[in-house]
């Protein structure tokens, strides 16, 4: 197993509660915690989830890559995640999600202003070669 994977997520109280909230918007506890370990018996993985989200619990089995997951399954299911909202509220800068449809729209745009760039050097290029005629 790689070691980054062993590396535990450092939980602190705000971002275990949106991790919970992003478990819970996925559906049952059960179901997300055989998604994470599918080669866990269902019971050990889901008590696994719950015990890594419970705020009295002094282990933290949850490594980073799990926390991930989760935070991507919630992306992929909802457009956002609680996780990362929680995290970025931290920044010293706002952060906003942007939807696909949007993230098209915006590269659209700037491939058609690239686009516009290139035809002017063109045409600037080919009139430096009529006058070199």
């Amino acid at each position: 197993m790689d070691p980054r994977q062993r590396m535990l997520f450092p939980l602190g109280e705000h971002l275990r509660e949106a991790l919970r909230a992003d478990v819970e918007s996925l559906g049952a506890l059960k179901t997300v915690a055989g998604d994470l370990w599918p080669t866990l018996d269902p019971v050990a993985a889901r008590k696994k989830l719950s015990n890594a989200l419970n705020p009295n619990q002094l282990r933290n089995d949850l490594s980073m890559e799990d926390a991930v997951r989760i935070i991507f399954a919630a992306v992929n299911k909802h457009g956002t995640s609680h996780a990362i909202t929680a995290l970025t509220s931290k920044l010293p800068c706002e952060f906003t999600w942007i939807t696909r449809e949007e993230q098209r729209r915006r590269r659209v745009h700037d491939l058609a202003a690239a686009l516009g760039s290139l035809q002017s050097v063109v045409e600037r290029l080919q009139g430096d070669l009529e006058d070199l005629k």
